[in-house]
C-alpha cells in the first residue's frame, strides 16, 4: 500500500494512478491476433437483441468524447498490450467487458492485485439498518474517473471497427487505448479503494470524512443516522469533497422522503426498490425484498436443485429458514450418492 500510494496523485482535479507492476523488467505479449479473432466471433456471432452492437458502439463513442479512452499512437511505449472484449447484456443495459486474464503472461499476472480493501458485507448491511434514516448512493461510473498514467496507457489497448456494417480488414479497424482504469484489470477495486480511502484521510477537519471511509462498499455508499440535520450535513460533505476529486456521487435513495426533497433531482434515484449489495430494498415499506424465481428445469436433478438454491442471495440469512427444507434435500441426495446430472426418479 505504501509503495501504491507513491504511484498515484491528483492532476487537473483528477486522481492519477500507475500500474503496480510485480518487476520493473518483463515481458507482456500484445496478443494482437487473438483479440483481432474474439472481435470477429463478436461481430459474427452477438446473440439477441439485434441492437447491442450498435449500443456498444455507441459507449465507445461517448468513452472517447469523453476523454476515457483515446486514439493509439502508431508507435507504442515499453509495454504495447491489447485486450480481448465483448458486450454483455445486463437486463435492459449493455456492458462492454475487458479480458485482462488472456494471455500466457496475461496483464494481470504481472501485475499486483494489492490486498482486499474492500469493507465486510455483513456488516456494513447491518449498520446500514442500525439507525432510523437508511441511505444510500453510488459513484457514477467510478472506475473510469481514475486517470492512469501516460506510460501505461499502451497496456491497455483494445480493437474496434470504423463502420458496423463493414467487415473486417485493416482499413476498417481502428485502435484506442485508455486514459482511464478499465474494469477487468485485478487491480481496479485495489485502486479505486485506495482513492477513496486517500480522498477522505488527508483532510480530518470534517467529521463526515470518516462516515466516508467507513461505509463505502466498492462504490456504494451505505449509511443510516438518527435524524435528517445529519443526513443533509454528510450529503453536502461527501458530495463536495468527491466532486473536488473527479467524482459524482449520484443515485441517492432514502426511506425517508423529507430527506429525498431535499436533495437535487438531477441526484436522486428514481428507483423505489434499491439494489444493495445484490439485495432489494424497498424504500416504500423500508423492508429487505426477495424474488425467487420459479425453478422449471428440463429435468430436475443434483445440479439443477443446487443451480436453483445458490440464486438466492441471502449474505444475512434472512431467508433461511425458507431454505432449509431444500438444503436438508440436498444433504439426503449426497448421503444416497446420487450421480450429479441424473434424473430423479420421483
Amino acid at each position: 500500500m505504501k509503495q501504491f500510494r507513491q504511484l498515484m496523485h491528483v492532476q487537473d482535479g483528477r486522481y492519477v494512478v500507475s500500474w503496480p507492476w510485480k518487476m520493473e523488467k518483463f515481458f507482456l505479449p500484445s496478443i494482437y491476433r487473438v483479440c483481432l479473432r474474439r472481435l470477429e466471433k463478436v461481430l459474427e456471432s452477438t446473440p439477441p437483441p439485434p441492437d447491442v452492437l450498435s449500443r456498444a458502439n455507441e459507449i465507445i463513442q461517448a468513452q472517447f468524447e469523453a476523454g476515457v479512452i483515446e486514439l493509439a499512437p502508431k508507435r507504442a511505449g515499453k509495454v504495447c498490450h491489447y485486450l480481448p472484449h465483448c458486450p454483455v447484456v445486463q437486463g435492459e443495459k449493455i456492458q462492454i467487458v475487458y479480458d485482462g486474464s488472456a494471455g500466457k503472461p496475461s496483464i494481470n499476472d504481472l501485475i499486483h492485485q494489492g490486498p482486499s480493501l474492500t469493507k465486510n458485507l455483513i456488516t456494513l448491511l447491518l449498520s446500514f439498518r442500525w439507525n432510523t434514516l437508511a441511505i444510500t448512493a453510488d459513484i457514477e461510473k467510478a472506475f473510469l474517473q481514475i486517470g492512469l498514467s501516460e506510460e501505461d496507457r499502451d497496456s491497455v489497448r483494445f480493437i474496434w471497427v470504423k463502420d458496423l456494417s463493414k467487415s473486417i480488414d485493416p482499413s476498417n479497424l481502428i485502435i484506442y487505448r485508455f486514459t482511464r482504469v478499465p474494469f477487468g484489470i485485478n487491480v481496479s477495486p485495489f485502486c479505486l479503494n485506495m482513492v477513496i480511502l486517500d480522498t477522505f484521510s488527508k483532510d480530518q477537519s470534517n467529521p463526515w470524512y470518516q462516515v466516508g471511509k467507513r461505509n463505502f462498499y466498492v462504490d456504494n455508499l451505505l449509511v443510516s443516522l438518527n435524524n435528517l440535520v445529519q443526513a443533509i450535513q454528510m450529503f453536502e460533505a461527501l458530495t463536495e469533497k468527491l466532486d473536488s476529486v473527479g467524482f459524482n456521487l449520484c443515485e441517492w435513495n432514502s426511506n425517508s422522503d423529507e430527506f429525498k426533497s431535499l436533495i437535487p433531482p438531477e441526484k436522486l434515484s428514481k428507483k423505489t426498490q434499491q439494489s444493495i449489495l445484490g439485495m432489494l430494498w424497498d424504500t416504500e415499506s423500508d423492508i429487505f425484498t426477495y424474488k425467487f424465481e420459479k425453478h422449471t428445469p428440463v429435468s430436475n436433478s443434483m445440479s439443477s436443485t443446487l443451480s436453483h438454491l445458490q440464486k438466492v442471495f441471502d449474505p444475512l440469512g434472512l431467508v433461511a429458514p425458507c431454505l432449509v427444507h431444500l438444503e436438508c434435500f440436498m444433504q439426503e441426495c449426497w448421503r444416497q450418492n446420487l450421480p450429479w446430472k441424473q434424473t430423479f426418479s420421483n
